[in-house]
């Protein structure tokens, strides 16, 4: 086979799929196929006919730390403030048919134009979920050439490369929800499952009545305030972030129409409200 499944314990850890192989013009290479899969952007290797053997797993990003030498001591100082760039996932892709065949040269073209649409379509970024870890998917996309070739793969292989971003996301969000009146603040805990910091995104949906034209989220280190808002009875103030991390704020009327409300964040800080793995509260 290609690769034996990772084992933890008794349980198989990647999940696999089989198929006969053979060189072109020559006898058999592998009589299976043993393969870790994915999905990106929402299409799965087994639904594109592929198998993929990974050279290379997403483990520790580079890291750019703020430091200096100075003269007369030994070694660096360095202060808050790093970040991290991305890591990747490498590996061969394997072209399977669905019998002993081989697939033609025209075949083996059309496929491969279908997996270019499935991998760089759209705007080349999208969700990578590991079968062996389908908790989390990285922000990833295909930004180097790969070159298809039916030379060591009897139906066609190309090596591929996904640049991930540094951080794999949860594919469910720990949430909570918290009620309050007018003028008051209430509490809510939230638990949040990784071992780095996430950005908060929340919603505020006026119940009072009559017009709400000020808000307040925070917390324990950061908050936003917000004026002027005349938010109708049932209107909502959201925060979310993008693929790239960049904020957006907006209210969302009753009808559905989207206004931004960028402009409308009073606070001078340009933090972000960050929460911690654990245990978090959010007023």
């Amino acid at each position: 086979g290609l690769c034996d499944p990772t084992r933890i314990g008794t349980q198989s850890f990647l999940s696999c799929m089989s198929a006969s192989v053979t060189r072109r013009g020559g006898d058999s290479v592998y009589t299976t196929a043993e393969s870790p899969l994915f999905s990106f952007c929402g299409r799965h290797c087994e639904e594109m006919g592929v198998a993929f053997l990974p050279s290379q797993y997403p483990f520790v990003p580079a890291q750019d730390i703020p430091a200096a030498a100075i003269a007369g001591r030994h070694g660096t100082l360095r202060w808050a403030g790093r970040t991290f760039k991305p890591r990747y996932l490498k590996g061969t892709l394997y072209i399977l048919s669905g019998d002993d065949e081989l697939i033609t040269t025209e075949e083996l073209l059309r496929r491969g134009s279908e997996l270019a649409l499935w991998l760089c379509g759209q705007d080349g970024r999208g969700e990578l979920i590991l079968d062996a870890l389908p908790d989390r998917y990285f922000i990833a996309e295909m930004d180097a050439e790969a070159a298809l070739k039916d030379t060591d793969w009897a139906n066609g292989s190309a090596a591929i490369s996904f640049t991930c971003q540094p951080f794999a996301r949860s594919v469910r969000e720990d949430t909570t929800s918290v009620d309050t009146a007018t003028g008051t603040a209430k509490s809510a805990a939230i638990s949040v499952s990784g071992n780095y910091e996430t950005p908060l995104a929340f919603d505020v949906k006026n119940m009072s009545g009559s017009v709400m034209d000020t808000a307040t989220v925070e917390t324990a280190s950061e908050r936003f305030e917000f004026s002027g808002l005349a938010m109708d009875e049932g209107e909502t103030l959201s925060a979310r972030y993008t693929q790239d991390d960049l904020l957006l704020l907006a209210i969302t009327g009753v009808d559905g129409a989207v206004r931004s409300a960028m402009a409308l964040r009073t606070t001078d800080s340009d933090d972000d409200l960050m929460l911690h793995p654990g245990a978090n509260t959010v007023t």
